[in-house]
């Protein structure tokens, strides 16, 4: 399956002079001898074929809105006219010097035109990631490799959980019909607990999942086939706007796959505000509790004693020279390799997610097992749930993309619902059900970042990925709204996504110091949410753009979040804002905030990303305003249940994993009394 061919020949031809404007071919610095060094240099995108990377992303995981949209930017950019109508000149912009280019570039990024600044974001985030991830003929890329990435030498692959039952994918090749007690819709968070306890209860139980099968063998630590192979839409998900990046898991164990292993569970002030807002005075049960104990063990959920490496250092060291309350997060592994790569699947098998736990549990009571295989709808008769109707993205269609995909029909009289945030309202729209709740409440814990230079490499993407945090402005609004300090690991290309352009050379230097770079997430836990709605193609698309309150969090998280990168003895931080500011140690803490402020959040003008998805099937007691009962039920319709996050009441204002499973192992396990 492809995505070229949606261009035209002149558009692409321009979004190859694109691509080589953000990564052109440049001399070395004066005095570079260094071969590899002075290839890094002279090396531009076309030398790695980035803009077919580009097109096949485009082509692939953008909406059609999207897609024409991007062919509206390439279209002005080759049109005498169209330039002469932005820039006061008519040379299209594929025949302009490299200076010129990169003068438009620098336009559009700040624009008073959204569709400008939406184009440039795409552009910007697709040709820095190809560029330092697309996999060379021989398997690496030039740059990452340059970069020191991975720099560890990984283990064979560990076996599977169960030896003796190793899990074992059903493949559908052709249209087939199953009977089951119960088809569970998604293998992560929320489904893999499901899928265990019903398995284990006597049920005949069929687990579908959207994403590929992908075990230890596959975890290869390659970033290009890391975000294809495990995430949504190629890690390219983003928000209607293209304002913020969107990661959600999509493969076998769902996001506890490619996760960063924090387990953390929900606060008590939560659930008290959760049982009131819902009013479901039984979030305070403490059978809740016992849950989430079940789980923690069942997870291996723990303070490990694992080695911080320098970037989780950074959280701890910075936040004790300020004064501020800083931490050892819990983690769901056994023992880790603290080889910094399991966001692309851990190939120790050390990270405790539902493919080594609660799938393997389910598959050891019996669950059969189907990958590549997308629910279209619910099967819907008298009012009540009897089944699931899929369609089989693999292997035929990779065979020959022409050939239909074969159907699944899965008759069950229960159907388990748990596809994340996303992808669980999308379900529901897309098979009738018309409650007005379905879709809102979307909550994505917008998150940014402070990026710090250090003296001394810093290798983030090497050692546990989050094992320290700061919860020292978690409720800066004296209800429970605020902001974490994390560390999150830095890969090269999510390290060029997440690095602000402003011309092409200072960020190829930039990016080429990336092993001494720390880098400090600000999350903020998020009051007025968005909405989920079908896109043409039955798709669920992002309608959510930060509140005021979460714009005002994100600034002062980045604020508070240099000064503790700089006690950690960073010789400089900035903020992941379009037009960055810089603050050097011994510089003005007062003038960076102003300059930060100044800077804006608005869409495009900073790095905003989420990698938690909530609310939007959510629980409550009424169903006039909420969508499932508290034993996760569909109100109304018999036979349905949703499993995921989807079902908060709110925002967690934490990791959500743990909360997820917890509320899943209660209801589910009042449901089976």
């Amino acid at each position: 399956m492809s995505g070229i061919g949606f261009l035209s020949a002149r558009e692409r031809d321009t979004l190859r002079a694109v691509c080589d404007t953000f990564v052109p071919r440049l001399a070395p610095p004066p005095g570079t001898r260094d071969a590899a060094v002075v290839a890094y240099w002279q090396r531009n995108a076309g030398d790695l074929d980035v803009a077919t990377a580009v097109e096949e992303t485009l082509g692939l995981e953008m909406t059609p809105t999207q897609q024409r949209q991007i062919k509206l930017a390439l279209g002005l950019l080759a049109r005498p006219a169209a330039m002469h109508l932005l820039t006061g000149r008519g040379t299209p912009f594929a025949a302009r010097s490299l200076l010129g280019r990169e003068i438009v570039l620098r336009g559009w990024a700040t624009s008073p035109l959204p569709p400008l600044r939406q184009a440039y974001t795409a552009f910007k985030r697709l040709t820095g990631f190809h560029f330092f991830a697309h996999a060379a003929p021989d398997g690496a890329n030039p740059n990452a490799t340059l970069l020191g990435y991975p720099g560890i030498t990984l283990p064979p692959p560990a076996p599977s959980a169960n030896p003796a039952h190793p899990l074992t994918p059903r493949t559908i090749d052709r249209d087939t019909t199953l009977d089951a007690d119960v088809c569970v819709i998604g293998s992560g968070a929320g489904g893999g607990v499901a899928a265990a306890l019903l398995a284990q209860a006597g049920r005949r139980v069929i687990v579908l999942e959207a994403g590929g099968w992908n075990t230890e063998a596959d975890f290869d630590a390659q970033e290009e086939k890391g975000w294809e192979r495990l995430f949504m839409r190629r890690g390219a998900l983003a928000t209607a706007d293209g304002g913020m990046l969107v990661m959600a898991g999509r493969t076998l164990g769902g996001g506890t796959t490619v996760n960063w292993t924090t387990s953390f569970r929900p606060p008590p002030a939560l659930l008290a505000e959760w049982a009131t807002r819902a009013g479901l005075p039984e979030l305070l049960d403490p059978a809740l509790g016992a849950s989430y104990a079940a789980v923690e063990q069942r997870l291996h959920i723990h303070v490990a004693d694992t080695p911080l490496n320098a970037n989780n250092r950074v959280v701890l060291e910075g936040t004790a020279a300020l004064g501020l309350p800083g931490a050892r997060n819990p983690r769901n592994v056994t023992v880790c390799g603290s080889c910094g790569v399991c966001h692309f699947g851990c190939r120790w098998g050390a990270k405790q997610g539902t493919m080594r736990t609660y799938l393997q549990d389910a598959f050891d009571a019996g669950a059969m097992l189907i990958p590549d295989c997308y629910a279209d709808r619910v099967l819907l008769e008298g009012g009540r749930a009897v089944g699931v109707v899929a369609h089989v993205r693999r292997p035929v269609q990779e065979r020959d993309p022409a050939a239909p995909a074969p159907r699944l029909t899965v008759r069950a009289p229960l159907v388990v619902v748990a596809g994340g945030a996303l992808e669980s309202p999308a379900l529901l729209l897309r098979s009738g059900l018309r409650h007005w709740a379905i879709g809102r409440h979307l909550y994505l814990h917008p998150a940014t970042g402070v990026l710090g230079e250090f003296a001394a490499p810093v290798v983030a993407w090497q050692g546990a990925m989050q094992a320290a945090y700061s919860d020292a402005l978690a409720d800066l609004s004296g209800d429970g709204y605020g902001v974490r300090l994390e560390a999150v690991p830095i890969y090269p290309g999510f390290g060029a996504i997440v690095t602000p352009w402003t011309g092409a050379r200072v960020f190829r230097q930039q990016m080429g110091r990336l092993a001494h770079y720390s880098a400090l997430l600000v999350l903020t836990r998020d009051r007025v949410p968005g909405r989920v709605v079908l896109d043409g193609a039955g798709a669920p698309q992002l309608v959510y753009q930060p509140s005021a309150e979460s714009r005002r969090l994100l600034l002062r998280g980045v604020q508070v979040g240099a000064r503790v990168v700089l006690a950690a003895g960073a010789r400089e931080v900035r903020s992941l804002q379009t037009r960055p500011v810089r603050l050097a140690a011994g510089g003005d803490p007062a003038r960076f905030d102003a300059a930060v402020a100044a800077a804006g959040t608005a869409p495009h003008q900073m790095l905003v990303g989420s990698a938690h998805q909530m609310g939007t099937c959510r629980m409550g007691a009424d169903p006039a305003q909420s969508v499932v009962d508290s034993r996760c039920a569909v109100h109304g319709v018999p036979g349905l249940y949703v499993c995921d996050t989807s079902i908060f009441p709110a925002s967690s204002g934490v990791n959500p994993m743990l909360t997820t499973m917890g509320l899943v192992h209660w209801a589910l396990s009042r449901s089976l009394r």
